[in-house]
């Protein structure tokens, strides 16, 4: 019976529970101790077990959280992870607890305050708002690291000035300088699909472009174009998700304008596309070339 009330609220919690939630279903420590010796529940982290010896990512990331404390919230690059603003984090696990800041194993504490608006709830798993992330990430990361969580938060529809407003002063003014200077669309890593591009292109035996190259638009605008096939007069764009929005379709769109007006042809492939874009690619450097 006890061991379906444990899988019951496991279940509900990526596969974790507490030892203060195992206490609540009438177990005592030592009745906690004497399950964990015999296989029946398994140590994930201090005082977090699980009835399975195999936790999942959700699982082992929530577990990070709850052993940190019941006010504690997934933060900085981890939360950026789990938001998708952020590639993949590193092995260990950033958390923020406004009551204390021992670090635990894998685990990174920050010991800060937490309002009650900047914790909240995703997947399951407590973390701080987009705001609070955003203003973390503008404390302790690259400004070019930062830009492109906020472009992707806009992606998502969940940046929020008004938010970012309520933040504390040194998060807040820490987010405006990285906005004071963004270059909203140049952002987003593009290591991969140039690699693919290049890769394309080779294939095709067509000449190799100028990678991420600096150009001055007729407005006055300074801007890298992805590939720049210079003697082609051919500006490639790489376009990832970012550039679905309403906000930047408008700014591509004024970017091709310009681009034509500086006697450049503007050629746009998303990524998806890149892997198939060569024929069309050949025949367009053909025609411009002719």
């Amino acid at each position: 019976m006890i061991d379906r009330a444990i899988a019951a609220v496991a279940a509900d919690q990526h596969g974790v529970v507490t030892r203060a939630q195992l206490r609540g279903l009438g177990l005592s420590d030592g009745g906690i101790d004497h399950r964990v010796r015999l296989g029946r529940l398994h140590a994930v982290f201090r005082a977090v077990f699980s009835p399975s010896p195999v936790v999942g990512d959700a699982g082992r990331t929530l577990a990070a959280v709850l052993t940190i404390g019941e006010d504690a919230a997934l933060s900085h690059r981890s939360a950026g992870e789990l938001r998708g603003y952020e590639p993949p984090a590193s092995a260990r696990f950033d958390v923020t607890n406004p009551r204390h800041g021992h670090q635990r194993e894998c685990i990174r504490v920050h010991r800060a305050p937490l309002q009650p608006w900047e914790r909240e709830v995703v997947e399951g798993i407590p973390v701080t708002s987009a705001a609070r992330t955003l203003g973390d990430l503008a404390l302790t990361e690259r400004p070019r690291t930062v830009e492109r969580a906020i472009e992707r938060s806009i992606h998502l529809g969940e940046f929020d000035l008004r938010a970012i407003d309520r933040l504390d002063r040194r998060r807040r003014a820490a987010l405006e300088r990285v906005l004071a200077t963004a270059t909203p669309g140049t952002t987003v890593t593009r290591a991969d699909a140039e690699e693919h591009f290049l890769a394309v292109v080779r294939a095709q035996g067509l000449p190799a472009p100028v990678l991420n190259d600096p150009f001055v638009l007729p407005d006055g605008t300074e801007i890298r174009i992805d590939a720049h096939f210079r003697s082609e007069r051919v500006a490639v764009e790489l376009d990832g998700r970012t550039h679905r929005t309403p906000w930047a379709q408008r700014r591509d769109a004024h970017r091709d304008r310009q681009l034509l007006l500086a006697g450049l042809a503007p050629v746009r492939f998303p990524y998806a596309d890149i892997a198939g874009c060569g024929t069309e690619l050949a025949r367009l450097l053909g025609r411009a070339a002719g």
